[in-house]
């Protein structure tokens, strides 16, 4: 990771912008092996240099992914002077604001705060919440987090979620608390839909404050829920569902988060919460606006450089980008999904170490329109089990050292797991049979012994496909 101590304007500019890039990264939850970040700093790679299965918010820094961060920040910092950066800034966060909107098809009047991190957009609604409820207790029921080190409960929490002083803490009384709902069984099956619903109601029965009912469009599993509960707010952090679907919450009047990481492939951290028109009123988001300000503002500071919003929006450009791509996909991506999650099952069935979970179940597919692209797995250790969670680091590691990351290791019930990740680009592209193959190479190489499923005929044919493709995927026949 670059880091550096000079104002913006005294560096080398790639340099700066990298640093700016870098400055998002969320501080490790307590305990979590550091091993697992050194595989996601913000350095320039090849697109056919990383095999990525990820649905994690950070990960290496692509060709396309750069070119589309350094043109709006080469275009703020070639101002003349501060008045001309300050002018720049304000209409780059416009048409920011504005293509993101519409390419959601948010309705007229919502506001966007961008944030440091999906964790840090829960923090801004937490902020939101605790304004509009006076400061009374206030109890988050949440389906579980169950990806390694999770910082969202922190941010629902109020805490710091990232480097540096955390403008907002001393807003949030100690009275914030987070219930996490489990969707799964300890072996990994989904629990009932309705089982989820009368839980969640028994938490609020129990709740001394104001319960904030918290509906996923898709967990770092995949699965949505709990179905059939009473929402407050919509966690569509991992971007798998319709904008379409996104836009019909807004008119609806729930807050959103989103982010440009994970699902869209933007680098390190970026999130942001969506307000519809009157959901806390004028006082409650001018208060906030004033607290928020350090933290979403665009500004330039003499001797200081750029503030942190600048950085929080620039991370945002390559999932702004990978967004409107893939909505233009319009019923194709649907099917795409459909067909590439497909794909990561076979594939992973072909290993005989292996096996799968389901990521959603048929009212999940209904509800969020489409497959979720994510196929959680358990590994077998031999005849001993299953692979614990710090041999699951190890072999995520391993993976790593060839240059293919997976999402990182996640809880499932009472078991650890891996998974296998589609993104938007993977989508927009068409194929994801090269990354496969990387995978099915880097496997083989620790051990792993795939059980061959197809004829010689159709192996041949898989081959010829692969041969057919180009690193970054696009097929050329």
């Amino acid at each position: 990771m670059i880091r550096t101590s000079r104002p913006w304007f005294d560096c080398d500019r790639e340099a700066a912008l990298m640093a700016m890039l870098s400055a998002g990264v969320a501080a490790p939850a307590k305990g979590e092996p550091q091993g697992l970040l050194r595989h996601f700093i913000p350095r320039r790679v090849r697109n056919d240099e990383f095999a990525l299965f990820s649905s994690c918010s950070a990960m290496p820094l692509l060709d396309w992914a750069y070119e589309t961060c350094e043109a709006p920040y080469h275009y703020v910092i070639n101002g003349q002077d501060r008045g001309d950066v300050k002018n720049l800034l304000v209409e780059l966060k416009r048409l920011f604001h504005e293509k993101l909107l519409k390419a959601i098809s948010a309705p007229p009047g919502t506001k966007m705060l961008v944030a440091s991190s999906p964790a840090d957009a829960f923090r801004i609604a937490a902020m939101l919440f605790t304004l509009a409820c006076d400061g009374e207790p206030m109890r988050w029921l949440a389906p579980s987090f169950g990806e390694l080190g999770s910082d969202v409960p922190a941010g629902m929490r109020g805490h710091v979620v990232r480097p540096g002083e955390d403008h907002g803490d001393a807003l949030l009384a100690d009275n914030i608390e987070v219930v996490e709902i489990s969707l799964r069984q300890a072996r990994g099956e989904f629990i009932d839909d309705a089982d989820i619903a009368e839980t969640y109601r028994r938490h609020q029965r129990a709740s001394g404050g104001r319960s904030i009912g918290l509906l996923t469009f898709g967990d770092a599993t995949g699965a949505a829920g709990p179905l059939a509960m009473q929402a407050d707010m919509i966690d569509a952090t991992q971007m798998r569902v319709r904008a379409s679907r996104i836009a019909d919450f807004l008119k609806l009047g729930y807050p959103t988060v989103i982010s440009g990481s994970t699902f869209l492939g933007g680098p390190l951290p970026s999130g942001a919460l969506l307000v519809p028109p009157n959901t806390f009123g004028e006082t409650v988001m001018n208060q906030a606006a004033e607290l928020l300000a350090e933290d979403t503002g665009l500004n330039w500071k003499s001797g200081l450089g750029f503030s942190r919003g600048f950085g929080n929006m620039l991370r945002w450009m390559p999932g702004l980008h990978a967004l409107e791509q893939f909505v233009d996909l319009g019923p194709k991506a649907d099917i795409r999904m459909a067909q590439m999650t497909m794909e990561l099952k076979d594939f992973l069935a072909e290993f005989p170490d292996f096996e799968g979970f389901e990521s959603r179940h048929i009212h999940h597919v209904a509800f969020c329109g489409r497959d979720s692209g994510i196929v959680p797995f358990a590994v077998r250790r031999g005849k001993r089990g299953w692979m614990s969670m710090p041999e699951l680091i190890g072999l995520y590691d391993t993976l790593a050292a060839q240059n293919v990351l997976l999402g990182l290791p996640i809880t499932i019930g009472n078991r650890a797991a891996l998974r296998l990740s589609l993104a938007a680009g993977d989508i927009s592209v068409g194929s994801i049979a090269h990354k496969l193959g990387r995978l099915a190479d880097a496997l083989e190489t620790v051990g792993f012994h795939r059980r061959r499923r197809v004829s010689s005929e159709s192996g041949s044919l898989l081959h010829a496909a692969r041969a057919t493709c180009r690193p970054d995927g696009i097929c050329l026949q």
